[in-house]
């Protein structure tokens, strides 16, 4: 996801509200005129919400050690949405912990001293996010997906935001992936706030599962489900079948969630299939699901609702997607080889492909075993494609 993207998603999560907790310095009810100043895995931004007036706001951003004041000012338009007047804008200064931010519209002027709350590490294992707050003993909001977290950080201003237990129905479990995206949050005493936001990272490149012998390759680019589609069979493949639940745990713990998969029923409305033309012989839904509760909602994602399942949804949707290819043929397999690592170059799949070509077996085991004895491949990718050549 960009940035501009991102902070949208953080927008709309914005409007929908934050809930005030025992021990919170102020947090914002639905409907208060606020504004959340954003750092982090994004970049940065200010995030304007139910703003009274539709006018033209004014964002001053003050760094108090410095003489001229304010050392930032833009103008911005807000925009109408169903809770009032608000935007996400981008400033041209790098925005720091201790500068005050300034917006008003000429009667409405709300300030606020971006906090130094950071986010030090994510356990996806644990499922846990930690960081620290210069105040000791002060309210922190953590946030994914639909679950939060409120609570208070130590004495010394370090935190815990535990996603694996339950604190209650607004506080539901979450399983944190590669992808999985937030905010670490605090308020002043009238309802601004400061965001941290991060992302746990996915892979770069083909992955490759040991068990089904495939490669699989996360796209972050929007396409519909069509046009997805067929960006995978230009790479080779298609879009991921997932035939048991082995192979789909597998890709929520190597590419996370929020993606694309090759399930449709876009020829019989009810009746799914897989692009790759496979069998049906697994599924995952999540409950109530496929609802088709929008016209056309005739391809399948894996979304971390939470918690984390397979949704129908409309195929003209953007959103990134996972391409799958097999090794059907040896030029199929070398070329995922070569994607993951597995082997360094083309020029070395062309030498082993050379060999392969020749009527003799013994000539390609010879090659490949001196490529294993000067470290070019490891023996597992020997044995690998030499399986692929026997079978």
């Amino acid at each position: 996801m960009r940035r501009a993207a991102a902070m949208v998603a953080a927008l709309a999560m914005a409007f929908a509200g934050v809930v005030a907790v025992p021990g919170a310095v102020t947090a914002q009810a639905p409907g208060e005129t606020a504004f959340e100043v954003h750092r982090g895995v994004w970049g940065q931004g200010i995030i304007v919400k139910w703003w009274p007036a539709a006018s033209s706001l004014t964002v001053k951003i003050d760094d108090l050690v410095t003489p001229q004041s304010p050392d930032y000012q833009m103008v911005v338009v807000a925009v109408l949405t169903d809770e009032g007047y608000g935007g996400v804008f981008y400033p041209e200064y790098e925005i720091k912990p201790g500068d005050v931010v300034t917006v008003t519209d000429g009667t409405t002027t709300k300030s606020h001293t971006v906090i130094d709350i950071q986010v030090t590490s994510v356990d996806v294992v644990a499922d846990r996010v930690y960081g620290t707050v210069p105040a000791p003993n002060s309210a922190v909001t953590v946030y994914a997906g639909g679950a939060e977290r409120w609570f208070t950080a130590d004495a010394s201003g370090n935190w815990m935001a535990d996603f694996s237990v339950s604190g209650g129905p607004d506080e539901p479990l979450l399983n944190i992936v590669p992808g999985t995206s937030g905010g670490a949050e605090q308020f002043d005493t009238d309802g601004d706030s400061t965001v941290y936001d991060w992302q746990v990272p996915r892979p770069e490149g083909w992955q490759h599962n040991p068990v089904t012998g495939h490669d699989y390759l996360y796209v972050g680019d929007g396409l519909s489900w069509t046009d997805a589609e067929a960006s995978a069979v230009s790479l080779g493949g298609h879009l991921v079948t997932i035939n048991d639940a082995a192979e789909n745990n597998w890709l929520v713990a190597t590419l996370g969630t929020e993606y694309w998969i090759g399930f449709n029923d876009k020829a019989v409305e009810g009746t799914w299939v897989w692009v790759s033309g496979e069998p049906a012989s697994f599924t995952n839904w999540l409950s109530g699901e496929p609802n088709d509760s929008a016209p056309g909602e005739d391809a399948a994602m894996i979304w971390n609702r939470p918690p984390i399942g397979w949704n129908d949804v409309q195929d003209s949707s953007m959103m990134p997607f996972v391409v799958e290819i097999g090794p059907t043929t040896l030029n199929g397999l070398l070329a995922g080889m070569v994607a993951d690592g597995r082997l360094p170059n083309q020029g070395v799949a062309s030498s082993i492909m050379k060999q392969a070509d020749k009527t003799s077996l013994r000539a390609l085991t010879n090659h490949l075993s001196d490529l294993v004895h000067h470290g070019v491949i490891t023996q597992l990718t020997m044995n690998q494609i030499l399986a692929m050549v026997a079978g």
